[in-house]
């Protein structure tokens, strides 16, 4: 068996904790026990001490399994289980590592004053201003512009590990295969200097259960169908510098965001998934109506039963 390319960054910050970021089994203990021995087993190989997952790298990939909102629309950057799972991984042995939590919030009739003032405020205060594009293909810069923002912005998250400009390259061509201008929002300071940011497009999930998972013969026609004329606005990631932060800029970001998509006629949008003890990212949502609907679970178990973690 190889050493995989990414343990070298994994030791560095003194982890020793393999990772799976997908987990699928038909309903049969048997099945679902061979897989998670093979996954040991190569965790003993590499010395490590726990088994995490499901859970990927970086905040772009998928992670989490789905243990509430079954009966729930799924987004498309998120994955979806059956219930049996969860009996699964308990009867394996694992337990709960972190979990995360998503929300349905309601687009207002009418913006909400506090959000506006705050917002409105904070663009004439310190002189910040939205960056204007005339196509989509303007973007590509911007990513790479915004690339030491996203790293820093995810740096706090769970597990995640810096992500290199491929990997960010990579999440913008297929952003930009679906988004519309107006819900992409980036915010700059008096010098031009991007200092945070909000990534959000029309939800394709509709357009993805009409093809059955596959573009052709009508994956692809939903799918641009719910790019053209979507009734919700699917929240892929919002990033602020720290030296910004509590300084508008986040209102900034919602603000926009939510008035472009009140003139669209979104009716709702989808959070995704946010960890469960971020008070700071779900107090955002207090200002409108909203409902907690989906969750995930990342789960552990210990490589070596008899050795602590």
């Amino acid at each position: 068996m190889r050493r995989p390319d990414t343990l070298d960054e994994t030791l560095l910050m003194n982890v020793r904790q393999l990772r799976f970021t997908r987990f699928d089994f038909i309903d049969d203990y048997q099945v679902s026990a061979a897989l998670l021995e093979k996954v040991r087993e190569w965790a003993l190989f590499l010395d490590m001490k726990e088994i995490v997952g499901p859970l990927g790298f970086s905040d772009m990939d998928k992670m989490g399994m789905l243990i509430e909102g079954f009966e729930e629309m799924d987004m498309y950057i998120t994955t979806y289980n059956y219930p049996y799972y969860i009996d699964h991984m308990e009867r394996l042995g694992l337990k709960k590592k972190v979990d995360w939590l998503e929300f349905q919030v309601k687009l207002p009739a009418r913006m909400d004053p506090v959000l506006e003032r705050l917002a409105l405020g904070a663009l004439e205060r310190y002189g910040y201003s939205i960056r204007k594009f005339n196509k989509v293909s303007d973007l590509k810069p911007v990513f790479r512009e915004a690339l030491p923002l996203m790293n820093e912005a995810f740096s706090e998250l769970f597990g995640v590990v810096r992500i290199s400009e491929k990997q960010l390259m990579d999440f913008a061509t297929l952003l930009m295969s679906i988004c519309k201008l107006e819900y992409i929002t980036v915010v700059q300071n008096k010098a031009g200097q991007i200092i945070g940011y909000g990534l959000m497009a029309p939800s394709i999930s509709h357009g993805v259960r009409l093809g059955k998972g596959r573009l052709f013969p009508l994956g692809l026609f939903g799918i641009m169908r719910d790019i053209r004329k979507s009734r919700v606005l699917d929240m892929y990631h919002i990033g602020v510098w720290p030296t910004y932060q509590n300084r508008g800029v986040n209102a900034i970001i919602i603000y926009n965001s939510i008035i472009n998509a009140m003139k669209s006629g979104v009716e709702y949008a989808e959070t995704g998934p946010e960890l469960e003890d971020n008070i700071k990212i779900q107090s955002q949502w207090k200002l409108f109506e909203h409902r907690q609907h989906r969750r995930r679970r990342c789960y552990t178990i210990n490589v070596q039963p008899d050795s602590p973690l």
